[in-house]
């Protein structure tokens, strides 16, 4: 049995699609969720003269996708929804975050340890891109919200424990928020969500069943508020 007590997501950016990032040191926020995990090896069953029976099987493209949500805490991780970014001013930092037709890469690793003496779970998901990621700000006692879903290339199973990572900081509410229009603040703003799908397709190529690289579509935005005059 293991509890989210005893587990640990972490990630860190890639330098090449789907090589494991150097350093995956980097919390995503408080309250966690995994909300999905699909991972498809598209086999073929193959048959043959002679019985009723499969009679080999053979493996074609790798899919995997999993869904995350938690509590904003650093800015730094719409880099990765974004895809351009800069960072201005001596702690604490501002962000202003910019699109790119290219987003980066990066690498998740994820820990959970057995209480009951079984096996530990250890894995690092391997060339992770944003499909659609979304940024919910609402007035009451909930933090600003961060939702991400996310295609991966392939996964690598590790032998060690791995460290635990926190945040640093409080999760980021409504009251650390404005919303603006040309600059503007727009007043008696109640809440506000952000939606963007990048149509991201992952591609492999001949070779090897597992992507080798990310193509993104089309930008596609969906954007709400509630704000009283």
């Amino acid at each position: 049995m293991a509890t989210g007590a005893l587990a640990n997501v972490k990630w860190g950016l890639e330098t090449t699609f789907g090589v494991k990032a150097t350093t995956i040191d980097k919390a995503l926020g408080y309250a966690v969720e995994i909300t999905s995990m699909e991972v498809d090896n598209s086999p073929m069953p193959r048959r043959g003269l002679g019985s009723r029976n499969i009679q080999a099987m053979a493996f074609g493209e790798f899919k995997g996708s999993m869904g995350l949500k938690f509590d904003l805490v650093d800015p730094f991780i719409f880099r990765l929804c974004t895809g351009g970014y800069a960072k201005s001013g001596v702690g604490p930092y501002e962000y202003t975050f910019a699109e790119a037709n290219v987003l980066p890469s990066f690498s998740i690793t994820g820990y959970v340890d057995n209480i009951d003496g079984g096996a530990d779970t250890l894995r690092t998901f391997l060339g992770c891109v944003i499909l659609d990621w979304s940024l919910d700000v609402a007035v009451g006692n909930e933090p600003c919200t961060v939702t991400l879903n996310i295609a991966f290339a392939d996964i690598e199973d590790l032998a060690t424990t791995q460290a635990l990572v926190s945040p640093t900081n409080a999760p980021l509410t409504f009251a650390h928020a404005a919303w603006k229009k040309d600059a503007a603040e727009i007043t008696f703003t109640e809440n506000v969500s952000i939606k963007c799908s990048h149509n991201t397709e992952m591609r492999p190529y001949l070779g090897s069943r597992f992507p080798v690289r990310a193509k993104f579509g089309d930008r596609e935005y969906e954007v709400s508020s509630l704000h009283y005059y």
